[in-house]
């Protein structure tokens, strides 16, 4: 939520936010409160308290507009809501950096969030034949949208930068057992981590892999931590 609300107010990035079990007025509702933060952050001090204060709730009321969201129970549903966005993408027109209806695109390109891919795609590891080649099927798809679709979409003045198209997935954790170092492909937990990613040896579909875990010195203990990958 926090990498969407940085890509609407600080990268001018619409988001199209897949996520598993969560109420859309809800994520709304965090989105906006996070995106309230961001503006404050943005204002710095110099701007006097209850002014500074309303500008940042007007940002973030005007940055929500480039959010929208859409749920995912399982890798079926998950799959057409991808082939939905990847339509409304492709349906920009070529080289002109114009919207379908043909009017001048207002962001720069498009953060695509999965959160989480756990919760989407876990029940699928077991069970009949069809979720391995769903798992499979997911993965590509999101490799595939953005490699191809990054770039893909150049305004008319050649001085400004292509439209960006990136993926952001998130991946679940689990408490690790038998304290071992864990093992698979990246995103992988440090050694000595009490939590490894819930999916991180049997599904991978980002390019680039980040762990992140709460900081137990301060006291707080393990945060429920996040393998998160965003391929772009």
């Amino acid at each position: 939520l926090t990498s969407a609300a940085h890509a609407l107010l600080r990268s001018g990035l619409g988001v199209r936010y897949v996520a598993a079990g969560h109420s859309p007025r809800s994520l709304g509702r965090r989105v906006h409160s996070i995106c309230v933060g961001v503006a404050r952050d943005m204002l710095g001090g110099g701007t006097e308290p209850r002014a500074a204060e309303e500008e940042a709730r007007a940002a973030a009321a005007g940055a929500m507009d480039g959010i929208t969201f859409e749920g995912a129970g399982d890798g079926h549903s998950l799959l057409m809501a991808l082939a939905r966005i990847e339509a409304e993408e492709l349906g920009r027109d070529d080289g002109h950096g114009d919207g379908e209806d043909g009017e001048e695109d207002d962001d720069n390109g498009t953060l695509l969030v999965v959160d989480s891919a756990s919760s989407v795609l876990s029940h699928h590891l077991s069970g009949d034949r069809l979720g391995p080649a769903l798992l499979e099927q997911a993965g590509l798809t999101l490799r595939r949208l953005a490699r191809t679709l990054d770039g893909r979409f150049r305004p008319a003045s050649p001085a400004s930068p292509p439209r960006r198209f990136a993926v952001l997935v998130v991946n679940g954790s689990v408490a690790r057992r038998g304290g071992g170092t864990g093992s698979g492909p990246p995103p992988a937990a440090p050694a000595g981590s009490s939590n490894k990613p819930a999916m991180g040896r049997y599904w991978r579909a980002a390019d680039v892999g980040v762990w992140v875990e709460g900081d137990v010195s301060r006291g707080g203990g393990d945060a429920a931590a996040a393998g998160a990958g965003g391929a772009a």
